[in-house]
């Protein structure tokens, strides 16, 4: 195969996405957190187990229906597209390897199918391919194998002369590679865009980009365990710097995933777990003795003060300790005679006044308890991506330039629009939501359903753009104003 679109390094990037904005658009579609997995087996048409994103048909025809001429619209995918993280299989046959090795080779980064399966080491067989660019883009190929439709939509924005904005979120930290890029413009070529406008029309965003009173970022930076620390690459230009909570997608929650695949949609992932642990715990002991690769990361990161870190090594921990001392019960008597003695005073207990008390205050007091907690922020997290853009929104109000300013942000997969007054100008924040299956603990009418949310902003008059929050309805094939329930801790 030829190479069909130049290599463009980050700086040729900077340049594209200035030449993106530079045209100012009317509207601007912004949606996020699609999370793109494996898709389809192309053999069978099955789902893999970990795919969250079925909406591939949906997705094109929304573009297909979005106002304004062709020529005066971006498309802003606003992080977590693509989500590398979720991938653990590896080519198998030697046809894979074979196909593997051309795509490199047209990519210009020519490898033989020796080499290739020479570089799979023992850990990648268990969790799946590492973060080097060459397996990058075997991943990123693997996905948009699963999902061809969705690439041959965005093929279809680009050639009615429309253009596109990726951000980078923590779940495709992959698209630093310039290779993975290049892949990623290939493909849309092979769907019949030309290479110029490929090379031109598609930008990649590093962090965050501003447009006239817009602010627009995936928000992972803002939360302990998807930021990252130090540089995008790891000293040595080999892997990519992942955050710790990638580590927890890649030693965990995939395995998991195995036996409930929507486990990572359900927060508090804890909940989901415990409930799995009851469910079926030999399948759980199968993966817990790999999963304290976990707690290597997490002493190599020195991450030891987040509370979900915590929380995962008290359930990494507390097992072998049980084991150990229900061990030294068995072959201490003194522990034995201790063990009596606890059992004689509950007895006492419960045979007096408290015995009676305790069952009827315990959900009171418990309910007493998370609400401190909440308060304390210990129980409930807090909305770091709506602090972060609180913050940023501050910045943008203090410089007198617009009188509304956006911070537009996903990751959350929340739905969401906040709004202040700063120095006598508007500030509001957005969060586009996500488009694949909510399980909310606070919205029981969401759980298990896709809500298929997006931003709308166009420019007035004024050169200012106003906003409005909305939801595809591929039923009706056409977009409705978004149904969000007003946040009830404001900023």
């Amino acid at each position: 195969m030829a190479t069909l679109v130049r290599r463009l390094n980050l700086q040729d990037e900077e340049a594209v996405v200035r030449g993106i904005l530079a045209a100012n658009p009317p509207l601007i579609l912004a949606a996020s957190d699609l999370h793109l997995g494996q898709g389809r087996y192309i053999d069978t048409g099955v789902y893999d187990a970990r795919e969250n994103f079925f909406m591939d048909e949906a997705f094109g025809r929304w573009l297909a229906a979005s106002p304004r001429k062709p020529g005066e619209r971006l498309l802003v995918l606003l992080g977590d597209v693509f989500d590398f993280t979720r991938l653990c299989d590896l080519p198998q046959s030697s046809a894979s390897f074979q196909i593997w090795s051309e795509r490199l080779e047209a990519l210009q980064m020519a490898k033989p199918v020796s080499v290739l399966q020479q570089d799979i080491v023992q850990a990648e067989k268990w969790f799946g391919l590492r973060t080097n660019e060459h397996k990058s883009i075997w991943k990123l190929y693997r996905m948009i194998d699963g999902h061809p439709k969705f690439m041959r939509s965005l093929a279809s924005w680009l050639e009615a002369g429309d253009t596109l904005l990726m951000v980078k979120g923590n779940h495709d930290l992959e698209v630093h590679w310039d290779g993975v890029r290049q892949a990623f413009r290939h493909e849309l070529v092979r769907n019949g865009v030309e290479a110029a406008i490929a090379e031109t029309r598609v930008g990649f965003v590093q962090s965050s980009f501003n447009l006239a009173n817009l602010y627009f970022e995936h928000g992972h930076m803002y939360e302990p365990m998807t930021c990252v620390k130090g540089p995008a690459v790891l000293p040595g230009d080999k892997e990519i710097n992942y955050p710790l909570g990638s580590f927890l997608n890649r030693y965990i929650v995939n395995k998991i995933e195995r036996l409930d695949p929507f486990i990572d949609n359900i927060k508090p992932v804890q909940d989901a777990v415990l409930m799995l642990l009851r469910q079926k715990p030999l399948r759980i002991l199968r993966f817990y003795f790999r999963a304290w690769r976990f707690l290597w990361r997490v002493a190599e990161q020195k991450r030891w003060r987040s509370w979900t870190t915590f929380w995962i090594m008290v359930g990494l921990v507390l097992p072998p300790l049980l084991v150990l001392f229900g061990i030294a019960v068995l072959i201490s008597p003194t522990l034995q005679e201790s063990l009596k003695i606890v059992h004689k005073i509950r007895a006492a207990l419960t045979a007096g006044a408290l015995g009676f008390l305790l069952p009827t205050l315990l959900p009171y007091l418990v309910g007493a308890a998370r609400e401190v907690g909440q308060i304390l922020h210990l129980f409930h997290p807090r909305d770091h991506v709506a602090e972060g853009a609180k913050g940023i929104l501050e910045k943008m109000a203090n410089l007198g330039m617009h009188k509304r300013v956006y911070v537009v942000m996903g990751h959350t997969h929340r739905q969401d629009a906040r709004s202040f007054k700063r120095n006598g100008v508007e500030t509001i924040y957005i969060n586009t939501g996500t488009w694949i299956p909510l399980w909310p603990k606070n919205r029981q009418d969401l759980i298990g359903k896709t809500i298929l949310s997006f931003a709308s902003f166009e420019r007035g008059a004024d050169g200012e753009f106003l906003h409005q929050c909305c939801e595809w309805d591929d039923e009706a094939r056409e977009a409705r104003p978004a149904r969000i329930l007003r946040t009830p801790v404001g900023f």
